[in-house]
């Protein structure tokens, strides 16, 4: 019995672990030409810093993970996150597919598709830059 109860606890407890956890796909595409180079993607889950490289291939990439909640992420060209304006953009990953659009020699000019909590990021951000 007692073991039974050990198993059952186990179970509710890896059950909510996975449900926790959800899948995100960020597509990116580059308007110029910068086929054969990385760019870098890191953002925390559970409290520990996860970074990712993709190779741009036909000027497109593909970042893949997963997380407990809508999380804070910077996307940079540079490997060591030396950011700059025109290397790194934050934004917001949450889990879905998000489609993002950008430049690689300008992450300033980036556009997030698929994401309702940047759409409200941006607009507050373009609303206090106006005031």
């Amino acid at each position: 019995m007692y073991m039974k109860l050990k198993l059952s606890i186990l179970f509710f407890v890896y059950s909510l672990i996975t449900v926790a956890q959800h899948n995100f796909v960020l597509n990116g595409v580059c308007s110029k030409n910068a086929n054969s180079k990385n760019i870098y993607l890191t953002y925390q889950v559970n409290g520990k810093g996860i970074t990712k490289s993709a190779q741009i291939y036909n000027n497109k990439f593909v970042f893949k993970g997963e997380l407990d909640f809508l999380t804070k992420a910077i996307i940079c060209t540079d490997p060591k996150f030396h950011m700059t304006a025109l290397n790194s953009k934050v934004f917001y990953l949450e889990s879905g597919t998000m489609n993002i659009k950008l430049d690689y020699g300008d992450l300033n000019s980036i556009v997030i598709n698929g994401s309702k909590a940047n759409a409200e990021f941006y607009s507050l951000q373009n609303a206090t830059e106006t005031e």
